[in-house]
């Protein structure tokens, strides 16, 4: 998926909530057009609730960044 926000501060604002959102891509592929994209892999191995519980984390984290860059 595409972020609007540092997918850097994303991810570090996810794992204090315990939640490992996905693989910056960027930081995967070194390719500059890959800058803001997270690779998010979901698996039967994970419940609905745990898929609620990323989704709650990962959009509150990047609400959080948009308003870090807003201020």
């Amino acid at each position: 998926m595409r972020l609007d926000a540092d997918v850097a501060a994303v991810k570090r604002r996810c794992a204090a909530e315990g939640v490992n959102p996905g693989v910056d891509l960027q930081q995967l592929t070194g390719r500059e057009e890959d800058r803001g994209g997270l690779l998010v892999a979901i698996t039967e191995q994970r419940s609905r609730a745990d898929i609620d519980r990323l989704v709650d984390v990962l959009g509150a984290a990047v609400a959080a960044e948009r308003e870090m860059v807003l201020a």
